[in-house]
Order: structure tokens, then C-alpha cells, then sequence
């Protein structure tokens, strides 16, 4: 298991006042610093001694390796503004070198002490990236970093006199990653005539557009925008000029696409402009997909675009069965596209594992319908349970349930004509363990189509059950309400169309006729009216047992006074017999007998 370690070190706090000189209080750089206080719910040890960290601030967010997601706070000792602060408009902000390794969604907030002392409130919410790193020893590769600035103008003598600060990390998506800060000063100094724009972020995006939001640290009204593609040349951009709108939307966007934007006030007159903010990076939501849609999944191994996952743990991709996938990684069976699938891992967590396709649009369908193929094996022990819900345009349905062993690949049809669709839908699948520590299940999909449903069911599950030498009995699940079925066979790899066929009301149906040790495939459609039947569904292939025949042409040879050589003719597939002999018009079962 990976080790993740969270490193907080010394913060910078800058505050400016009414003073034409700077003034630096330092505050006591020397580190571990155990005047400030650590707490949550985090695990003690890992790094902590780390003779590579002495001078970093550091702990391990899960030393017992159990994955559990932490939330872990730096507080800050108090500290004495006074002399920093000489009266009027007066700014704090946090200033230094920064770093950050977190996984998107991971949270880190800088908060401060409210003015009576009950309360923190944020200055700053930082939000993880999917940056991975390969090493994360100090607080290596950091760069100059300013948080949005706090005006402590109304800040009361004792507030000033106990100033304290926090970090607080929320590893919301489990132990990855985390910040580090470091350079601890306070430095006063005189504001800027016209201060940046902080704190900005992107919100409602969708494919074709976003609305792009700052937080104003000075009183500007008017703004001046630019955007493009991520890592685009500032001044290259597209630009938005003197714009009074925050939040402003912006649209032309491409579905699927990284965009930077940075931001500056326009403070108007002698005042001037700040300079730029950003950039801020966000991506667009992907297009709502229109019909004919279906995932294969054949995306050389990894989830494909547009879909997500969650929980407990990851989807996998594959194309070949391994694990405990079908019977101990052996598939048996076949699906519409026949290479790459999703499956989840049963060993690594009982914690549930969702898999969330991207939007459809279905208001084309006269009766929509989720058709899937499944592969589950619990090889004698507990199966695992495959939940599979539709978004209606609203909310979430269970259309199916799935806890029972499949034969090889069988294939899911779901009729959605009983949820009351408002808008484009998706489907939602979610793995989970019916018997806590159970690992013997992996359930696979493959092939996810929404389509029209048909006016006759296809049936699914082919079998094929007492099978002699010359007969066998052909079954199969009716998927709707059909009482008579098409049956086509013949020597396994027929041409459909030019073998056997027969019609019957009768599931199982009993074949006869068969050729001893032969290989045959067989094919099924239902029939649910005059013109109405289902598509084919097949092959299933089986293949008949050896035959035991009554020998032919006995004969003697190389007879002597007391020996001779038996003969006789094999008219079936047998290797071993019994022979039994006497004084010619002995009855069978009285003789000797070999």
C-alpha cells in the first residue's frame, strides 16, 4: 500500500498597514514548532522524524494504513498584531513559498479567529488538483503564493493582540496528498492603490460555456477578463474588457477542454489597474450524447471519456479474463464488441463502486430501453450484488438487481417505459459485497446501449442440459411474453439461415437424432405474433457424448491345444471391454470372464 503523507510547515502572514516602511515580525522560524497545535482526526507518526524534514512541520495522514479519508488542522499560536497595525485600512494575507499534491476534490482551507472568538472563518479554500507526485520530501518545487487579503480594520485590541490562524485539510477523496507552506513572517506594509482580484474560480460549467467569479479586495466595479485554451501566453487570449458582471459568463467553449482564465480590477482614475490574477484552470462538462449511443468500452484499458467512478474503489478495464472474473478468470460466452469490459476487484474492499455513464438523450425513443451483458461467478461461495439505476431527467431508479450466477455472458434488456423521463438520462452501476470479506465474484459489464425496445423480447441465456450421444435439451430465458420460439441448428460454425430449423411451445426442447461426439451450435428467436419475432440470439454450442455400440465379427486366431486370440469389430468409440468365454452353450454370466 502506498504510503500518503500530508506536510504542513510554517505559514507567511503579511499584513499591511498605513506605514510607508515595511515591518517584519518574525515568527519564530524554527522547526518542528510545538507551540503550534495539531489536531483531527489524523494518525501520529510516518514522516514526523524524518531527519530530511527538520524543518518542516509534518505528520502522517494514515500511518495505520487503513485509507481512511482525514481531516487534520495546523493552528497557529497567538500572535501580536499591535505594532503591525497604526490605525485605518490594514491587510493580512498569507504570503510565501507553496506546494500542493492532492487529488481533485481533496480541500484545504486558511481560516482565521472571528472577533469575539467563537468561531473560525475562511480566508482561503484551496482545492486539490490531479497532479500525482513522485516525491513529496519538504516543501521541494514551491513557488511564491498569495492568499486573498483580510482587512482587520475593525479588529478590536485584544482580537489584535491574540491574532490566530489555521490550516485545515479535508482529504475528502481519501489519503492522498496535501499542501505545504512555509517562510513564517508578518510584514506590514502600505495597500496598493488598486489590489487584485483573489479567490477565483469557475462555476456551472457545462460543455459549451462557464460563469468565471473572483472575490473583489478593493472597490472596483469593473473588470477586465482573458481566456483561452490552458497554458495559452497571457495577451494572446480571448478578451473581456471592462466588464461590470462578476460572476461573468462566458460561452463558445469546446466540450472535454482544459481553459485558463486570469482577471485584473479597473479601479478607474489615478488608481490605475492591479495586475493580473490567475490562472484559474477549469475543464468543460462533456456534450449530452445523442442516438445511436453504446459503450464498449474499448478504450485500450482505461475508463472511458465522459464516464466516472466512485467509492470504495476503482473500475477496471480489461480483455481478458483474470482474477476471479467468470469462473476463477476463465470467460465463457461472448458480447456484442467481445474484447474489453469493466469489472470491479471483490478482494480489495466490501466498500460499494460506482460506475456512471455520461448523458443520453432518448426523447427520440418510443420506449426507451438499458440493454448490458453480465458476468458473475461466485464459485461457490456468496455472490456480489450489481445495482444498476437510471437518472430520469429528475432522480435516480433501481431498474435491476443482479446476485445470481450468470451463464458465461448473458445479456441484460431493462424496458424504461415505467420512469417518467423530463431530460437526457444516465445509467449508474454500483458493485457491492453481500458477504463482508468475500472475494470470489467479480462481476463484469459490457456493451451498455440504450435503444428502442423492441415490440418482441429477444431471449437470453442459452443452455443446452442432459446431453447424450444423440440427444439434447435446448433452453433459454424468455426476456418478454412470449409462448412460441424459432430454433435454427446444426454442426457447430453453420451459416444461420442454412441449418435446422423447427417452431415450438415447449422450453426446454428435447432434440434428438444427434451424431455421436459431435459439436453442434444452435440459435433461438421468439415468436410473439403473426410478422413479430425477436432478432437471433446464439450460438450456444454443445457438443454430444461418446457412444458405447455392440462389437461385430467376433472371430478366434492362432488357436493351439490350450490358447487362441480373440478378435471383434469396435462400431462405436469404446478403448476398454469385457470378454467372457466357456464350453461352447455356456450361459452369459456362468463363464470366466476378463
Amino acid at each position: 500500500m502506498k504510503k500518503i503523507t500530508t506536510l504542513f510547515s510554517a505559514l507567511a502572514l503579511t499584513a499591511f498597514g498605513w506605514q510607508a516602511n515595511a515591518q517584519i515580525l518574525n515568527q519564530n522560524a524554527a522547526w518542528p514548532n510545538t507551540t503550534w497545535v495539531v489536531g483531527g482526526t489524523y494518525t501520529p507518526g510516518g514522516l514526523l522524524n524524518d531527519p530530511t524534514l527538520v524543518a518542516n512541520f509534518t505528520w502522517d495522514d494514515d500511518a495505520a494504513g487503513n485509507g481512511s479519508a482525514d481531516v487534520i488542522n495546523a493552528e497557529s499560536p497567538a500572535i501580536d498584531l499591535t505594532a503591525a497595525y497604526t490605525g485605518g485600512e490594514t491587510w493580512i494575507n498569507i504570503n510565501g513559498n507553496f506546494d500542493y499534491y492532492a487529488l481533485n476534490g481533496d480541500i484545504l482551507t486558511i481560516d482565521y479567529w472571528d472577533a469575539d472568538g467563537s468561531n473560525w472563518i475562511t480566508l482561503e479554500t484551496l482545492v486539490g488538483n490531479t497532479t500525482t507526485p513522485s516525491d513529496f520530501q519538504g516543501c521541494i518545487n514551491t513557488g511564491a503564493y498569495t492568499t486573498a487579503v483580510l482587512n482587520i480594520v475593525a479588529f478590536t485590541p485584544t482580537q489584535l493582540a491574540g491574532f490566530k490562524y489555521r490550516i485545515n485539510y479535508d482529504d475528502l477523496t481519501g489519503w492522498q496528498w496535501g499542501w505545504c507552506l512555509d517562510a513564517p513572517t508578518i510584514v506590514s506594509s502600505t495597500p496598493p492603490a488598486c489590489p487584485d482580484p483573489s479567490s477565483l474560480t469557475a462555476t456551472n460549467i457545462i460543455d459549451v460555456s462557464a460563469d468565471l467569479a473572483w472575490t473583489e479586495n478593493g472597490t472596483a466595479t469593473t473588470w477586465d477578463i482573458e481566456w483561452d485554451t490552458t497554458g495559452f501566453t497571457p495577451g494572446n487570449g480571448t478578451m473581456v474588457t471592462g466588464t461590470g458582471t462578476n460572476p461573468n459568463n462566458i460561452n463558445g467553449l469546446t466540450a472535454i477542454t482544459t481553459y485558463d482564465f486570469y482577471v485584473r480590477a479597473d479601479c478607474g482614475g489615478s488608481n490605475g489597474t492591479s495586475t493580473w490574477a490567475g490562472p484559474y484552470t477549469f475543464t468543460t462538462a462533456c456534450s449530452v450524447y445523442t442516438l445511436p449511443w453504446s459503450e464498449d468500452f474499448e478504450n485500450a484499458g482505461t475508463i472511458p471519456n465522459c464516464w466516472s467512478m466512485a467509492g470504495g474503489e476503482n473500475w477496471n478495464f480489461s480483455n481478458v479474463g483474470t482474477g476471479h472474473i467468470g469462473n476463477t478468470g476463465a470467460l465463457s460466452g461472448t458480447t456484442a464488441s467481445n474484447n474489453y469490459f469493466g469489472w470491479v476487484d471483490a478482494s480489495l474492499t466490501d466498500a460499494p463502486a460506482t460506475l456512471t455513464s455520461p448523458y443520453v438523450d432518448v426523447s427520440s425513443l418510443t420506449v426507451p430501453q438499458l440493454s448490458f451483458y453480465e458476468i458473475s461467478d461466485n464459485e461457490g461461495f456468496a455472490n456480489s450484488t450489481l445495482d444498476v439505476e437510471v437518472w430520469d431527467g429528475a432522480a435516480w431508479n433501481n431498474v435491476g438487481t443482479y446476485n445470481t450466477n450468470t451463464i458465461g455472458w448473458e445479456k441484460k434488456q431493462i424496458v424504461l417505459s415505467a420512469l417518467a423521463i423530463t431530460g437526457p438520462i444516465a445509467v449508474r452501476f454500483t458493485f457491492s459485497e453481500t458477504v463482508a470479506g468475500d472475494f470470489y465474484d467479480d462481476v463484469a459489464i459490457d456493451d451498455v446501449t440504450f435503444e428502442e425496445a423492441p415490440t418482441c423480447a429477444e431471449p437470453t441465456t442459452l443452455a443446452a442440459a442432459n446431453i447424450t450421444s444423440t440427444d439434447a435439451d435446448l433452453t433459454w430465458i424468455e426476456s418478454g411474453s412470449a409462448t412460441s420460439w424459432e430454433i435454427e441448428w446444426d454442426i457447430a460454425g453453420f451459416t444461420p439461415g442454412t441449418g435446422t430449423s423447427v417452431l415450438t411451445g415447449s422450453n426446454p426442447y428435447s432434440l434428438t437424432g444427434l451424431t455421436v461426439t459431435t459439436s453442434y451450435d444452435f440459435y433461438v428467436r421468439a415468436i410473439c405474433g403473426s410478422g413479430d419475432s425477436s432478432l437471433w440470439v446464439g450460438p450456444m454450442n454443445f457438443t454430444t457424448t461418446v457412444s458405447c455400440v455392440v462389437p461385430s465379427t467376433l472371430s478366434a486366431s492362432n488357436i493351439t491345444t490350450t490358447s487362441a486370440d480373440l478378435g471383434w469389430t469396435e462400431n462405436g468409440a469404446a478403448t476398454t471391454w469385457e470378454i467372457e468365454w466357456d464350453i461352447a452353450g455356456f450361459t452369459p454370466g456362468t463363464g470366466t470372464s476378463i
